[in-house]
């Protein structure tokens, strides 16, 4: 079976390897739906994924989702922590608006939580952020 991710790179667009590490042959843009279509490898201390024949991208610029949830029926938002902090310890998270086909209408960065508090939750009244993942509407 196939695992789905989306490209998670912040902004800048995930370059595209004929081999771990090798010839860019091509780029993807912030958001893209992959199909992972083998086993990651680690290349000098980096993980990368094959997307094709003689396609692969660092691992770590992938948010793996569940391609069962992403099909169910309705408009999806997936929520993604990234690497990056701001205001001396608040984590950037990067969120997606899906429609119901599977087409990125829009995405923010925002900031949840305050600062010591931002292990995801889902207790009321812990002022967390919601626990990462895939939330749908009807």
């Amino acid at each position: 079976m196939n695992l789905t991710a989306i490209v998670t790179t912040y902004g800048d667009t995930l370059n595209v390897r004929s081999t771990p590490n090798g010839e860019i042959v091509d780029v993807l843009e912030n958001g893209t739906q992959v199909t992972i279509t083998g086993d990651s490898v680690n290349i000098e201390g980096e993980m990368w994924t094959p997307i094709g024949i003689n396609r692969w991208v660092a691992t770590s610029f992938l948010t793996m989702i569940n391609s069962e949830i992403l099909n169910l029926p309705g408009a999806k938002i997936i929520a993604t922590q990234t690497p990056e902090e701001i205001a001396g310890g608040l984590n950037v998270y990067q969120t997606q608006l899906i429609d119901q086909t599977g087409k990125i209408i829009d995405q923010v960065r925002c900031v949840s939580g305050r600062i010591g508090h931002q292990i995801p939750s889902d207790e009321s009244g812990s002022q967390t952020p919601l626990p990462f993942g895939i939330y749908t509407f009807d």
